[in-house]
């Protein structure tokens, strides 16, 4: 089976198109930020640095690879100012500008600045939906009448974000920087939230649906830890045997099938126009679920040498894909789900020791067969987002969505 073909969805178009670069061997992105002076008392450049340091501290927090140029319009005057000589020839009518020094529109300085480091045609230009008109449709108009083969393949427009229904601006104070949100949050579960929406839909940042984001990465890191902890005698074993040259166990055939599945979900769903939601609602779900229950099944009884290879293969694709994503950070699993919870303890205001008296308290009630009592107990901790879970004799703690007894 070949790979899925790469669609993007072109807003000059309103259609999906497939993907195809103009120098395959050559890839390059550029992003660029159009910073504007504000009514404070400071140099507009210091302004416009210190919102561009906060940008790049958050975009490093969520784990965003960096750009290889990150342009700024102050120091690409040059080249401004050569793409508007361009446009006004000494041969043509122009005229001088009466209003003393000024600086250049807004749009010509786009130009300028994709040309200079992407040549005046290439193969993606992104930004926000409020972009495309007029910006970019100014964006076209001068760059074809500067640059005789000026083009950009494909447009990619995305969604914006909103606070409780009402879009995030300044003037009604409730923009949320990413440093804000990581303060409530891990940084893995905002770039979850993030990636849960399509990038061509307007997302809503609500409390609720970073709890589900929350839920959601303490669910696949807790996943790959017990599976981690299943699979570390297996993995010292297998290495052994390598070494004797004995022979490999085969993966079971359920669990290649899911493997092949979810590798291939994952394709389509990226080529579909980068539609990580759908496969992080779906195929990953589908391959952390079938990991479960096979842990299940190891702890009832011991398995065949291809149970533990199948998890093994399962386990490492999952991982792969997720390092793609950009969801798998370095720290150990158990690093991981306990900073997870650390950030649960603080959003329900309550600290660990309380949650290890109530544990305490709850095993006495049931001791003594007080089961409202214990059910009274791990509601109200429900209600502030900590579940407690029965393992045998033991009760653990975890993270969850806040519950809600129904009235």
């Amino acid at each position: 089976m070949g790979h899925p073909v790469f669609n993007i969805y072109n807003t000059m178009t309103k259609r999906k198109e497939i993907f195809t670069p103009k120098d395959p061997e050559n890839n390059k992105a550029c992003i660029y930020i159009i910073k504007r002076a504000n009514l404070k008392k400071e140099d507009p450049l210091l302004l416009s640095n210190e919102y561009c340091q906060k940008f790049m501290e958050g975009m490093a927090d969520l784990q965003c690879l960096s750009s290889t140029h990150e342009s700024r319009v102050s120091t690409h005057m040059d080249q401004i100012k050569q793409m508007m000589a361009t446009v006004a020839k000494p041969s043509e009518p122009s005229w001088d500008n009466p209003w003393s020094s000024g600086r250049p529109g807004w749009h010509i300085e786009c130009s300028a600045m994709s040309t200079h480091y992407l040549a005046s045609s290439f193969d993606i230009h992104d930004g926000g939906t409020d972009l495309i008109f007029p910006h970019h449709e100014n964006k076209i108009a001068q760059s074809s009448v500067a640059c005789s083969k000026a083009k950009v393949s494909y447009w990619m427009h995305n969604g914006h974000m909103t606070k409780d229904g009402k879009k995030m601006s300044k003037s009604l104070g409730n923009v949320v920087l990413i440093h804000e949100a990581n303060m409530d949050y891990h940084s893995l579960v905002v770039r979850y939230f993030l990636m849960s929406a399509h990038n061509r839909s307007h997302m809503d940042h609500t409390k609720e649906q970073l709890e589900i984001a929350s839920d959601s990465v303490y669910y696949i890191y807790q996943t790959l830890h017990d599976s981690e902890k299943v699979l570390s005698p297996y993995r010292r074993e297998n290495v052994e045997e390598e070494r004797s040259n004995s022979t490999k166990a085969q993966i079971a055939s359920d669990a290649q099938n899911h493997v092949s599945k979810l590798h291939n979900d994952f394709e389509c769903k990226i080529s579909d126009g980068l539609h990580t939601p759908e496969f992080l609602k779906s195929g990953l779900q589908d391959a952390l679920r079938f990991i479960n229950n096979t842990l299940d099944m190891v702890k009832k009884k011991m398995p065949q040498p291809s149970v533990f290879q199948s998890l093994d293969a399962l386990e490492s694709e999952i991982k792969e894909l997720l390092k793609i994503l950009g969801l798998l950070w370095p720290p150990s699993y158990l690093e991981i789900l306990e900073s997870l919870k650390e950030k649960a303890l603080k959003r329900a205001n309550i600290k660990l020791d309380y949650v290890l008296q109530k544990i305490e308290e709850r095993a006495e009630a049931r001791k003594h067969r007080d089961y409202l009592k214990a059910d009274e107990m791990r509601q109200d901790l429900a209600s502030k987002g900590i579940i407690f879970m029965d393992e045998g004799e033991k009760t653990v703690w975890r993270p969850m969505r806040p519950f809600t007894t129904p009235q």
